[in-house]
């Protein structure tokens, strides 16, 4: 999906003011020990339909047009799906007390064709996490991709724990951004390297309580 999100970003040109190019509704399953403990993520991200057609165009999957995939087309997303490569981290971030919790790459990752649209889906493990609130946030640094929580996060575990999701304040986040970009030239703000990361401030929280 790199390969893919290149040929759009150089299709698209650096954006001047906060505005993502890739839509992802981002389903995220929380899953818990006996004891509370946060044991995995469950992420599914089903991608819009732009994004979908240029990956589809891109990778020569879905000639005819049906929406159906082979079992070796969709292997090839599966595959893609599995091995992220290129320095991603999975757009994830599982924090407690403000530390960053340890997460694994992808398992059980899959990939398909829903409605014209690619879904991925895979799990992460979360190591080390204490019997602390813990906070889960899906995003892309950079903004260029907007990570939608829908549906509403999902909790496994047991009795006494609970998930609330504070929305970002996009008025706060728009001001940071256009904060940043004054600091920078015309020149540096064509160039999408320069910008700056501020993704995580337009991104809703899901916080794990328990007890």
């Amino acid at each position: 999906m790199r390969r893919v999100l290149a040929l759009i970003l150089a299709l698209a040109g650096a954006p001047a003011l906060a505005h993502p190019h890739v839509f992802v509704e981002t389903g995220l399953t929380l899953t818990l020990d006996a004891e509370g403990r946060l044991q995995s993520v469950g992420v599914v991200w089903v991608y819009d339909e732009l994004t979908s057609l240029l990956a589809l165009e891109d990778l020569g999957l879905d000639p005819d047009g049906d929406g159906t995939l082979t079992d070796p087309e969709r292997a090839v997303l599966t595959d893609l799906a599995a091995d992220w490569g290129n320095g991603f981290d999975g757009d994830l971030r599982v924090r407690a007390a403000g530390v960053d919790l340890p997460l694994s790459g992808p398992e059980s990752a899959r990939g398909d064709l829903r409605d014209g649209r690619v879904v991925f889906s895979h799990t992460r493990l979360v190591h080390d996490a204490p019997m602390a609130e813990v906070v889960v946030s899906a995003f892309d640094p950079t903004y260029f991709t907007y990570y939608e929580l829908l549906p509403a996060p999902m909790l496994q575990g047991p009795e006494g724990c609970a998930l609330r999701v504070d929305p970002a304040d996009w008025g706060a986040a728009q001001r940071m951004w256009d904060e940043a970009l004054m600091l920078l030239t015309e020149d540096e703000v064509m160039n999408e390297d320069n910008l700056p990361l501020l993704g995580e401030a337009f991104a809703d929280q899901v916080v794990l309580t328990c007890g």
